[in-house]
């Protein structure tokens, strides 16, 4: 997969502090690799590589404030806007300031979008995303990243090294999967947490526990069911066996087919008057003959006087009559009462139902009396339970006559009909519905039982699922921290055998080199001592051989931008690093002033694929100019530079 290509092709701003209150660059690329743009200390070439990172990662600078770009009191907006060209394709980033508010926008164009709100590159390119996420400032490079490369405690190597080879989504790996731990965690509070071994030990015994009682009541049901049924067919049996014996004299026989017939005339007599008693008791015509009277009579009187009528116009016309619908003579003081209250009718809604009412009392349909309903109802139980007494007394008369075998199937049913009973309170307590489970030993009663087993289950079932996902996550975790620490040692190794390959062209017949990287870089001397007493130039040297060796294998192929880079170096480091830079790199741009363009710049004199810029700000006027003279770079001298 090709990585994709981003070259600078400029930027412009209006309205800030320093040459940026009207400056513009211009840099052409595919002429020019290399750029050298000189400035004067304290015009803004801090600055400048601030808003160059903000707009490429598309946040602003932790160096900037609004507030702190104003050119002057009376700005009220200024701009920054970046122009690039990715993958051949020409894109612009804006920085919008509004001093007024103190807020800043972006804006990104394209030639197929145009002009849209935000910070667009992440979206537009997601292959660069990562490169300007993590490395950016690799790329937009200051002194004091330079120094913190060999500073303790800051770790600028390391992290430079997993920036660019991306070794730290590693370590996103692993917070992903503690954040997975801790939502599994979230999701399941409600039943169980557990997820150590030797709480999914405890919860598989205690889910075993109910499994086993609940197999153990569940056989207790089923012995306690069978043997019911069992008893109820002896009983037939006993009972059928008896009516046998009883037929076999004839004068028990004739009694007992009487029994029995009445006895089944009485049932079908009750489970025929039973339905019949109660249609009779839900009709109040039928309660008694009083309400019908009264109720007809009232439907009558309904009729005949065209009630209800919501209208007062009713009662207007009674207080004309000489009687009242109740049949009382009307006089003066009724008439005036009636007239007073006429407002007071019926609203439509009782209308309705006396409507209804009179519909249900003309209604025909035969309603029985309830009280009738009642007697036949007793009579028919009565009869019922007197024929079975008269059972009762024909078993014993047989027992009498001799019958040995009724009396000893009599004993028997006894004795069932008792067991029978033990056994149906044992089944009903053992599969009773509980009013509530705390209530009841839920290893006697079924349900309880069984709804503790599902609880238990399911906690189990949970926590197993916890332990194994816990488990796999920490070896996958483990995996993923093991793999970052080898790949990190392994890089470190390769870029430090490549810095140190690199600084054998840059420090001639100089003994320091990189020992290790550690957080930081490490010297040692050919002697294996440590080189703590290398020179400032030295060190950044030893900086720029490190970043060029990082650079030099980056995914994506960004323009290195360096403020300053050789004013701490001599002459010699000054070209050696001015020859080893424009090697690295498709674009080079580098910020100098006056004072390192001997050795540095020189090395770079010459050469036809560098353009050579000058920024100077007019003392009179405060106007920006930007000069693309070769001579003019080489000839400026800048406040400082004289002074």
């Amino acid at each position: 997969m090709t990585s994709t290509n981003v070259l600078l092709l400029g930027w412009e701003a209006t309205g800030l502090r320093g040459y940026l209150r009207d400056a513009k660059v211009v840099l052409e690329p595919d002429k020019f690799s290399h750029v050298l743009l000189q400035m004067p200390n304290g015009t803004g070439k801090t600055t400048t590589m601030a808003l160059l990172r903000s707009a490429m990662k598309g946040k602003m600078d932790p160096s900037l404030s609004v507030s702190a770009l104003q050119a002057d009191r009376t700005t009220k907006e200024g701009s920054f806007e970046l122009h690039l060209s990715i993958d051949e394709e020409k894109v612009s980033i804006r920085i919008q300031c509004d001093f007024q508010m103190d807020r800043h926008y972006f804006y990104t164009t394209t030639a197929t979008k145009g002009t849209v709100s935000g910070h667009k590159l992440n979206e537009y390119y997601p292959a660069l995303a990562d490169a300007l996420r993590r490395s950016i400032d690799l790329f937009v490079f200051d002194g004091e990243l330079a120094r913190d490369m060999l500073t303790d405690g800051v770790n600028s190597a390391d992290d430079a090294i997993e920036a660019l080879y991306r070794t730290d989504t590693f370590k996103d790996l692993v917070r992903e999967i503690e954040s997975l731990k801790r939502a599994r965690k979230q999701r399941n509070r409600d039943v169980t947490t557990a997820s150590e071994q030797s709480a999914v030990d405890k919860l598989e015994r205690e889910f075993n526990e109910a499994k086993d009682v609940l197999d153990r009541l569940e056989q207790e049901k089923s012995t306690l069911e069978r043997g019911i049924r069992k008893i109820d067919k002896r009983v037939k049996e006993i009972d059928d066996r008896c009516r046998e014996l009883g037929f076999e004299d004839d004068e028990f026989r004739l009694r007992q087919q009487d029994i029995e017939d009445r006895s089944t005339k009485a049932r079908n007599d009750i489970e025929r008057l039973a339905p019949e008693t109660v249609f009779s008791f839900r009709s109040p015509l039928s309660l008694h003959s009083i309400v019908e009277v009264r109720l007809s009579a009232l439907n009558s009187t309904l009729k005949k006087r065209r009630l209800p009528r919501s209208s007062k116009s009713f009662f207007e016309e009674l207080a004309k009559e000489e009687t009242c619908i109740c049949g009382d003579a009307l006089d003066d003081a009724k008439r005036k009462h009636i007239l007073l209250h006429a407002e007071d009718h019926l609203g439509d809604e009782q209308v309705s139902v006396i409507n209804d009412i009179r519909y249900k009392l003309s209604d025909t349909v035969d309603r029985p009396e309830f009280s009738a309903q009642v007697t036949k109802l007793s009579e028919a139980e009565d009869k019922y339970t007197s024929v079975a007494q008269e059972r009762e007394r024909l078993d014993l008369e047989k027992i009498r006559a001799g019958k040995e075998e009724v009396e000893a199937l009599t004993s028997e049913k006894d004795a069932l009909v008792e067991d029978r009973i033990l056994k149906s309170q044992a089944l009903k307590f053992l599969t009773e519905e509980p009013v509530s489970l705390e209530d009841v030993d839920w290893k006697r009663n079924l349900r309880a039982c069984d709804a503790l087993k599902r609880d238990r289950e399911q906690a189990f079932n949970i926590a197993n699922s916890n332990n194994r996902y816990f488990s796999a996550a920490d070896k996958l975790a483990l995996a993923a921290n093991r793999a970052r620490t080898l790949s990190k040692e392994r890089l470190q190794a390769f870029v430090r055998d490549q810095t140190n390959s690199r600084l054998n062209s840059i420090l001639d017949n100089n003994n320091i080199r990189v020992s290790r990287i550690d957080g930081r870089l490490h010297l040692v001397d050919e002697e294996k001592l440590p080189k703590d007493g290398a020179s400032e130039g030295q060190k950044l040297a030893v900086c720029y051989a490190f970043l060029t060796a990082l650079l030099a294998e980056a995914p994506a192929r960004l323009p290195f931008i360096v403020d300053s880079p050789a004013v701490s170096l001599d002459l010699d480091l000054r070209k050696n690093v001015g020859k080893l830079i424009p090697k690295i790199f498709d674009q080079l741009i580098v910020f100098v002033i006056s004072s390192e363009r001997e050795g540095f710049a020189d090395a770079f004199k010459g050469r036809e694929d560098t353009q050579f810029l000058t920024a100077s700000i007019d003392q009179q006027d405060g106007s920006v100019e930007i000069d693309a003279n070769v001579e003019t770079f080489f000839r400026f001298q800048s406040v400082e530079a004289i002074q």
